[in-house]
């Protein structure tokens, strides 16, 4: 007897079958779908200075680093581990916070339309709610956009659901996760405190109970479970930082961010608190006049019509706007913390709209209606400004992406990425002096200090910052410690803080200023960026006493002790040679077939040689076809070829070539070190006058390695000479 083979198909279970009925889940999905889809087209587009930052920080987590230890950012460690998530699940892509950011701003809208729902008990107005929050969070512009403001509104939300579905559900720990969620949202950004804290406590004070319940016992009850939730985040959060060795530093943080951040000296040519705060408040007013109009009243019908949820919405709204006073800034993100309570209260004045007896039925529809449209122009024309007027052309092809990057002033920087990355390995550290921390991310390449740019170490904070020689003196070190291959200085940048352009700024740190002078080289300027280069410890470009303090032995003061094993014509020699752009450098002058050796008994390891190879310049017209450079070592009874290299006379020959040889498998012994000199490919002898400038035997400044970005620290020289 056949049996049926066993279907695949599993139907939803009954429960979840009813509810997803009671939601109306298709608008649950064209909620979601329609915040994606509005945000879908706009996500091809690069990281802008505070994206940069936090993308650099989470790069910083992904690689093991703790939160304000390894990382500084004003803003808080949540949005870090954001960007670490959006880099997860994208890799490395620009697109990648804008995605995940769209993605959770259209979770909030359901959740912002689930805690409608209980507030205003009616579900399409709900969804309408959502939906206007998603599209207003969303259409910011993009340079403003996966900020912590849309991230943190998520947790903020559930945590307003949370307390409002505590009462009905009796479930205290709904409380307990009122807080946590609370936390969360606060640790993107310390100052989103008020407005969340402001709208939590004020929905506890407003929240309708039970008619068994003593309100303020209850209340208090509700207070005291909502703040031990948010204890319990923290304090573990804490101890975490404490395990990783962090926790001082997270306290200094919060105590200058708090204390000494909002006392910072602000630039007087932007505009902010101290210059034109009402001007610029009521510039934002006057783009969404539609919508803090009839949010305002709403929020105020709300409270004269005795709904429990008025206060909360009204001192919601108002935290909302504090905020940003406090900040003192008036860019359009931060005014996100805010677009929940406006569009909560737009909704609140719906309802009171459809259930007001005194309104004629036949009118109830065209009024909303009118409403409806007016807040859908008002959005459709924010959308137009802050989005297509600056993205329409280059979204559909009319400009090219060099175009559009340039005029967003983010073209430079990431030709500065390619440029880096092209020309060091993805372990070696940069640091990028100024605002463009994008580019660490897009390079790929970290930073050998906490701080990714230099805002910490320059603010004008009033009444004095008492880290910033401290902060200044933890970056050089840090530089010192583990000096950057390049250094990029940006010529003009400022933000609200900066008083100078980065470049004068280091040059009066005279600590700085000598860091470059004394040990890179400028090789490169592009855009807004110079480009300095780490000089290696053993580079014939250090100044003679950087170069002697790490030489065990100079070869060229050792050549006469050194055996001529082949003899050439002209002789083998000490000679200096002259290379276009450069100084004349003493060298060893080797006509092929010469062989010269050197008896010498190795330091301990790490020993490394060190040399630079060139012809001769006059030689380069003789008509040579070049020479070729030969290093071996014996040891014992076993002889070993380190180097051989071939140089022409041709153009591109033209210069210096250096090399570096690591002789730490000898280190300790005594060896026979010999250079030698052979022909060119052709076997012409024609004009190969062939060169090994400085070779010296070296050691390394730090480590156990020859291949090694450490230096020479100088700082004590000057201390400790007569």
């Amino acid at each position: 007897m056949s049996s049926q083979p066993e279907s695949r198909f599993r139907p939803i279970p009954p429960h979840i079958a009813r509810w997803l009925q009671r939601i109306r889940w298709p608008f649950a999905l064209l909620v979601f779908v329609a915040v994606i889809g509005v945000a879908a087209p706009f996500w091809n587009v690069p990281l802008s200075r505070d994206q940069g930052v936090y993308a650099t920080c989470a790069d910083v987590l992904l690689a093991g680093g703790a939160p304000y230890r390894d990382c500084w950012d004003t803003k808080g460690p949540a949005l870090h581990y954001t960007y670490a998530l959006a880099k997860l699940l994208f890799g490395v892509n620009s697109a990648g916070p804008y995605i995940l950011n769209a993605f959770v701003i259209a979770a909030t809208a359901l959740v912002l339309a689930a805690l409608a729902y209980r507030w205003l008990r009616n579900l399409t107005l709900a969804y309408g709610v959502g939906l206007l929050y998603g599209l207003l969070a969303v259409i910011v512009r993009f340079d403003m956009n996966a900020q912590p403001e849309s991230f943190a509104n998520f947790f903020a939300l559930l945590g307003l659901l949370s307390l409002t579905l505590g009462p009905r559900s009796k479930r205290r720990w709904l409380y307990l996760a009122a807080g946590g969620v609370l936390a969360i949202a606060v640790l993107y950004k310390y100052a989103l405190a008020l407005p969340f804290g402001v709208a939590a406590l004020s929905v506890i004070a407003g929240l309708p109970l039970g008619e068994t319940e003593r309100p303020l016992r209850a209340r208090l009850a509700i207070f005291g479970w909502t703040l031990g939730g948010a204890l319990a985040v923290v304090g573990l959060f804490s101890i975490g930082l404490l395990a990783a060795n962090a926790l001082d530093d997270a306290l200094t943080h919060v105590r200058f961010i708090f204390f000494y951040f909002p006392k910072a000296q602000l630039n007087p040519d932007e505009y902010a608190i101290r210059s034109k705060p009402v001007q610029q408040t009521l510039l934002y007013f006057g783009r969404l006049p539609v919508i803090f109009g009839l949010a305002f009243v709403g929020s105020g019908l709300a409270t004269w019509r005795r709904r429990w949820y008025g206060w909360p919405l009204v001192l919601y709204i108002l935290a909302g706007i504090a905020v940003v006073w406090v900040q003192q800034r008036f860019t359009p993100y931060h005014w996100t913390a805010s677009l929940p309570a406006l569009s909560l209260a737009i909704g609140a004045l719906l309802r009171e709209l459809i259930e007001w007896d005194g309104l004629p039925a036949p009118a109830r529809k065209p009024v909303i209606a009118a409403l409806s449209t007016a807040i859908a122009v008002n959005v459709a024309l924010f959308f137009y400004a802050d989005q297509w007027l600056i993205l329409g052309d280059y979204l559909t092809g009319r400009e090219d992406p060099e175009t559009f990057f340039e005029s967003q002033g983010v073209w430079d920087q990431m030709v500065a990425a390619d440029y880096l990355r092209e020309r060091t390995e993805p372990d070696d550290p940069i640091w990028v002096w100024g605002h463009h921390a994008a580019i660490y991310y897009l390079a790929q390449r970290h930073s050998p200090t906490r701080f990714i740019y230099n805002e910490p170490l320059l603010m004008h904070i009033r009444g004095g910052n008492p880290w910033q020689e401290e902060w200044r003196a933890e970056a050089l070190d840090a530089i010192y410690r583990n000096p950057p291959v390049y250094i990029l200085l940006t010529t003009f940048d400022r933000t609200f803080f900066d008083f100078q352009n980065p470049n004068d700024s280091w040059r009066d740190i005279p600590e700085y200023s000598g860091f470059t002078a004394r040990h890179y080289v400028k090789e490169y300027e592009f855009g807004r960026f110079q480009f300095f280069r780490l000089k290696p410890y053993w580079s014939r470009l250090n100044d003679p006493d950087l170069l002697d303090a790490v030489t065990w032995a100079d070869l060229i003061a050792r050549f006469d002790g050194a055996e001529v094993e082949y003899q050439s014509d002209p002789p083998v020699s000490v000679m200096d040679f002259h290379l276009p752009g450069e100084d004349s450098y003493p060298t060893i002058l080797m006509q092929p077939d010469a062989r010269l050796s050197y008896t010498l008994e190795l330091p301990s390891s790490p020993v490394c040689l060190r040399f630079d190879i060139s012809m001769f310049p006059d030689s380069w017209g003789w008509g040579g076809d070049g020479a070729t450079f030969i290093v071996e070592v014996e040891a014992g009874d076993q002889s070993s070829r380190l180097f051989e290299y071939t140089l022409t006379n041709d153009a591109v020959d033209h210069h210096w070539h250096p090399f570096l040889l690591d002789l730490s498998p000898y280190g300790g012994q005594p060896i026979r070190l010999s250079f030698q000199t052979g022909p060119g490919p052709r076997g012409d002898y024609t004009g190969d006058w062939a060169g090994w400038g400085m070779p010296r035997i070296v050691r390394p400044p730090s480590g156990d390695s020859c291949e090694t970005n450490a230096i020479v620290d100088t700082r004590g020289w000057e201390e400790a000479s007569p």
